[in-house]
């Protein structure tokens, strides 16, 4: 992962991550990880709900990944499958 992450150093390009909702036991680790990798931002997607559960995992992600600096971005359709 470093060399991968190496190139954006060196250009003007971003890595972001798609990440799935798995990451929400683990999320703290993962963005420090991810920080390290100089990775900006992440992408949870895949979410086929539409419930108060998932409504709390965006708020968690939304408010760590601000703490971090790090961008969010989300996608929901409950109708269609990954």
């Amino acid at each position: 992962m470093e060399e991968l992450t190496a190139t954006p150093k060196r250009k003007t390009s971003r890595h972001s991550l798609g990440s799935l909702e798995v990451l929400d036991d683990q999320l703290i680790p993962a963005l420090d990880l991810f920080a390290k990798w100089g990775i900006k931002g992440i992408k949870v997607d895949f979410m086929q709900r539409d419930d108060q559960k998932l409504i709390n995992f965006y708020f968690k992600v939304s408010s760590e990944t601000a703490n971090e600096k790090c961008s969010s971005i989300f996608t929901a359709d409950k109708n269609k499958s990954p």
